[in-house]
C-alpha cells in the first residue's frame, strides 16, 4: 500500500467518525455528554486514588529519652564498629536517630540551644562543620561558665557562635537542618538529657512549622550580633535590672 492509499484511508476513516459522532450526538445528546463526563470523572477519581496511595509529603516524628546509654559512635555514624569487644550498644536508639538527622545536614545547620555539655554532640557539630556544611550556633552566655562547657572547642574550630548577654535565659532547644527540617523539644544537649532525664524531641519537615523557627533563629542571630545596636540595647536594659 503506497502513501496515497494510506492518506485516502485516513481521510475516509476520519469522515466516517465525524458522521457517526454527529449522528449519535443528534439522536442521543445526553448519553454522549454523560459518556464524555464519565471519562473526566474517572480520571479525577484515579488522581484522587493515586493521591491517597502516595506517601505523605511531610513527615512527623517524636523521639523520647532517656536511652540506656550512648550508642557506639562507630556503629552509629562512622561506618561500623570494628572493635572485638565494644562497651557501647549497637542498636537503634533515640539519640542515634537524633545524630542521624544532624549528620544529614548538607546546606546548613542552625543550632539554638540553652547549653551544650555532651562531648558526643559537640563532636557531631564539629564533624558537620568540617565537612563544609555551614554551621551556626546560638547559645545562652551562662553556658560558658558551666562545668564541661564545650563552647571553647567551637571557637577554636571556627564554628560561628553567638550568645546573649543578659540576666535572662536564651532557653530555646531547637535545630534547623538545611532550612527544611526542625527538631524541637525539652531536650538539652547534655549527657543527663540523653541517658537520665525524661525528654522529648519533635521532628518535622512541614514548612508551616519550620518557617517560624527559621524566622526566630534569624531574629536572634541579628539580635546577638556583638556590638550591634539591638545587642547593646539589650545588654544595657538588662544590666539595669541586675
Amino acid at each position: 500500500m503506497n502513501s496515497w492509499h494510506i492518506l485516502t484511508a485516513s481521510v475516509t476513516i476520519g469522515l466516517i467518525s465525524e458522521v457517526v459522532y454527529y449522528s449519535y450526538k443528534k439522536k442521543y445528546p445526553q448519553r454522549l455528554s454523560s459518556f464524555i463526563l464519565s471519562l473526566f470523572t474517572s480520571e479525577a477519581s484515579d488522581q484522587r486514588l493515586i493521591s491517597k496511595l502516595s506517601p505523605p509529603k511531610y513527615f512527623y516524628k517524636v523521639l523520647f529519652f532517656p536511652d540506656e546509654d550512648y550508642p557506639c559512635k562507630f556503629y552509629a555514624w562512622k561506618g561500623g564498629c570494628k572493635l572485638p569487644i565494644c562497651n557501647f550498644p549497637h542498636v537503634e536508639t533515640s539519640f542515634k536517630l537524633f545524630g542521624d538527622y544532624l549528620y544529614s545536614a548538607r546546606s546548613s545547620l542552625d543550632v539554638c540551644v540553652y547549653t551544650i555539655t555532651s562531648l558526643v554532640l559537640c563532636e557531631i557539630i564539629l564533624d558537620v562543620h568540617k565537612s563544609g556544611t555551614p554551621v551556626r550556633v546560638i547559645i545562652d552566655d551562662e553556658s560558658d561558665n558551666f562545668e564541661g562547657s564545650l563552647l571553647k572547642k567551637f571557637r577554636e574550630n571556627g564554628v560561628k557562635l553567638r550568645t546573649d548577654k543578659s540576666s535572662f535565659l536564651m532557653h530555646h532547644k531547637f535545630v534547623i537542618i538545611d532550612k527544611e527540617t526542625v527538631m524541637n523539644g525539652s531536650f538539652n544537649w547534655t549527657r543527663n538529657a540523653i541517658t537520665a532525664n525524661n525528654e522529648n524531641v519533635f521532628i518535622t519537615n512541614n514548612p508551616e512549622v519550620v518557617k517560624p523557627y527559621m524566622e526566630e533563629f534569624e531574629k536572634l542571630w541579628r539580635y546577638f550580633e556583638p556590638n550591634s545596636r539591638l545587642y547593646m540595647k539589650r545588654c544595657g536594659y538588662h544590666s539595669d535590672r541586675q
